[in-house]
């Protein structure tokens, strides 16, 4: 028996902020052996990515880190920096969720790429080059001579995740850390990503620690998983038998939590909210001193649809597919040809003042919770921003409406002083939705409102806008890339490619026998992530 690459013992770490201690990591042990896949998957806040991030001492002066971590037989805790520098890109590297917070946006893809080479192999010039040419080939990215003076806000969210993994392997890691690598990712590029790291990881005989709240995921990429809640390992053991008898309660609560079931069905004669017919957005290309125009992003084309009263209408697509432009237009935020209506009525051309009394009806929930709340106001002024705008619709005072949809999203109203960084994810995912309910809307675009949170917390989410559209007759749109969540939530479902409806049609019908190619793409791609 050879020993582990990464041997863990009775980790801890502890963090402290004005004086008081916080232990976020109490007694994890776990090994990695050479070449093997282990999971460490559980909610926010159980402590997965500051277990990874310990492993090399990463973690900054607020933490102290107690136990045992060896790497390859070295100690790591109170390693000196010289040893962990080398260790840290070389031996060990990361992967991270989101690639455009983790690369630099003012630099070069060649120029980032290049600092690591420096740094652990000396390479410089057209070595460097050629390096980075090779490894950016291997990652999938087409043409990289013409990439290698791009930016990343120049590359798609695929793209940049394969600059990532370029850039963590880029001096031959015996170790890969990869911290939720694919949550952000359309189904299809989840699936070419998972695919390339297997990949990888066989033609490298590389070790993966993989972090992920996606148990779909876990199932098919890990040789053993590790189940972690408040800062502890609950349950541990090889994948297929963790997964066919979970022992801890905590395990098998994970393993149930999956969004399924299938909404209410709409009522006879159902009032038909928005509409569109030959919906066109286009975007201009401008160029040249005189800004002339030289060509188009067809960013949507003769898009036709409908939503009614308690009915959810699905939009799936790829990152880019005219998706949140579709629903945008629907909402009148932006410009576009063709003819919407609203209840009835042709909005096209309505201007600021007529649209504004429409605005109550029309509400919209996004994908980053955290993202779309301002961190300067409290959770009461957050929710009743839109009635001091349109009013209170029954006239009611304004608390009196924020402590009753508080209490309908399930929280709880003593918390309305607090700001958003006090709250969970999936408790600021209820702020967004009390913020759109309180209007009493007829309409709800919902634009990724689960992708961001953990299984658990989706299926609460879910559960509730199901509950809100039962009691209110809501008309939701719903764009996601988790066709899951899709199927158990809408009643039609509309599939966009490169602004086009390539297929539209009841949801059942469209997941058992998908008509076009790429429907039939999208659907392996979420039943089998790995391809």
């Amino acid at each position: 028996m050879t020993a582990p690459l990464l041997q863990v013992r009775d980790l801890t770490v502890t963090f402290t902020q004005d004086g008081i201690d916080s232990r976020a990591v109490r007694g994890v042990s776990f090994d990695i052996a050479r070449g093997e896949t282990v999971a460490l998957v559980g909610e926010s806040g159980s402590g997965k990515s500051v277990t990874a991030l310990s492993t090399v001492q990463l973690l900054g002066p607020a933490a102290k880190v107690g136990g045992s971590v060896l790497y390859d037989g070295q100690e790591m805790i109170g390693a000196p920096e010289r040893r962990l520098r080398k260790v840290r890109g070389n031996d060990v590297s990361f992967i991270f969720q989101e690639p455009m917070t983790s690369l630099n946006p003012l630099h070069t893809l060649e120029k980032q790429l290049a600092e690591s080479l420096a740094l652990h192999q000396g390479l410089a010039g057209e070595a460097a080059r050629a390096r980075i040419l090779d490894l950016l080939r291997r990652v999938g990215i087409r043409d990289p001579e013409d990439r290698l003076t791009a930016y990343p806000h120049q590359l798609s969210g695929g793209q940049r995740q394969r600059v990532m993994i370029a850039m963590a392997l880029a001096n031959g890691p015996d170790l890969l850390i990869a911290d939720e690598p694919t949550t952000a990712l359309d189904v299809t590029i989840q699936a070419q990503i998972l695919a390339l790291l297997a990949e990888i990881q066989r033609d490298m005989g590389m070790s993966l620690l993989f972090i992920t709240h996606d148990l779909g995921i876990v199932r098919r990429i890990a040789d053993r998983v590790c189940v972690m809640k408040d800062g502890e390992i609950v349950e541990t053991g090889r994948t297929a038998e963790l997964f066919a008898d979970p022992r801890h309660p905590y395990t098998q609560k994970l393993l149930s939590a999956e969004s399924t079931g299938r909404p209410d069905p709409v009522k006879s004669g159902a009032e038909t909210v928005a509409e569109t017919r030959n919906l066109r957005i286009w975007f201009p290309i401008q160029r040249g001193l005189l800004r002339r125009t030289v060509g188009h992003v067809k960013a949507v084309n003769d898009a036709s649809m409908a939503v009614r009263a308690g009915e959810t209408v699905g939009v799936v697509g790829e990152s880019g597919s005219g998706k949140t432009t579709l629903a945008l237009a629907v909402m009148r935020l932006i410009q576009s040809e063709g003819a919407i209506t609203f209840r009835g009525e042709d909005v096209r051309g309505w201007n600021t003042r007529r649209l504004r009394r429409l605005r109550s009806e029309m509400q919209i929930v996004f994908q980053d919770p955290f993202g779309s709340l301002s961190p300067r106001m409290t959770c009461e002024q957050i929710i009743a921003e839109g009635l001091g705008v349109h009013g209170a619709p029954d006239g009611r005072p304004h608390r009196e409406l924020v402590t009753e949809v508080m209490q309908e999203v399930g929280l709880d109203p003593a918390t309305m002083h607090r700001y958003p960084h006090e709250f969970s994810g999936g408790q600021r995912q209820r702020i967004a939705i009390a913020r759109a309910m309180v209007l009493r809307p007829r309409l709800v675009v919902l634009d990724e409102p689960t992708s961001a949170l953990d299984m658990t917390v989706q299926v609460q989410i879910v559960n509730l806008l199901r509950a809100l559209q039962r009691k209110y007759d809501l008309a939701y749109l719903f764009i996601s890339h988790d066709l899951k969540v899709v199927r158990a939530m809408s009643h039609k479902v509309i599939v966009m490619q490169n602004g086009d409806v390539v297929e539209m049609g009841e949801t059942e019908a469209l997941f058992d026998n998908p008509q076009t190619e790429y429907t039939r793409t999208l659907i392996a791609a979420a039943l089998d992530p790995t391809g």
